[in-house]
């Protein structure tokens, strides 16, 4: 009797293929997750009273503060705007590391698909190579302004220079066509 489908063997490969299929979709899963309970951590936390906050930490969730401001780290900076598409895969971790960065760097992190791609050690290391980068151009601008600086600054004393020539040109020229005609008078 046939039921009208086919039993598929199970392999090493199609249990492998089974596991990165569950691992993509907790991953989707991970940031939004975190940003929902950042919301609900950061709604609780302004309902209770100062000193209470660790406490119903520990009896109600058992997170550690650290852990507890983190999820609203990520909430608050995520939560409103929207997490972009190439962080949507990202660990907790590369999310946090990117808050508080200048926007141009979270964009490069987050459209070249770093901040999803790279390990949390690795991101750390391209996030200071782009500091440095960004600090060296930083540098170069500013070192390009100072000379630009320099260069109107004497290109200022010059046009003064020629200014002060041409006026004691036209002093001479002044006093020379004063002794031509004097020397016509004679």
């Amino acid at each position: 009797m046939s039921f009208g489908f086919e039993i598929v063997e199970r392999t090493p490969e199609l249990i492998a293929a089974e596991i990165n299929q569950i691992k993509e979709e907790v991953r989707d899963a991970v940031i939004n997750g975190t940003i929902e309970i950042g919301r609900r951590l950061c709604e609780v936390k302004a309902m209770l009273p100062v000193g209470k906050w660790g406490d119903w930490l520990k009896e109600n969730i058992s997170y550690s503060e650290r852990t507890a401001q983190n999820a609203m780290a990520i909430f608050k900076e995520y939560g409103k705007k929207g997490v972009p598409a190439g962080l949507m895969r990202a660990s907790v971790t590369n999310a946090l590391q990117l808050i508080g960065l200048p926007e141009d760097i979270q964009h490069e992190l987050i459209d070249s698909g770093a901040a999803e791609e790279m390990s949390s050690r690795e991101l750390k290391e391209r996030i200071k190579e782009l500091e440095k980068e960004r600090d060296e151009a930083q540098m170069r601008i500013e070192d390009l302004a100072g000379a630009l600086s320099a260069e109107e600054d004497a290109a200022e004393e010059a046009e003064r220079k020629t200014d002060e020539a041409l006026r004691k040109l036209e002093d001479v020229c002044s006093h020379r066509d004063q002794l031509i005609r004097s020397m016509e008078a004679q």
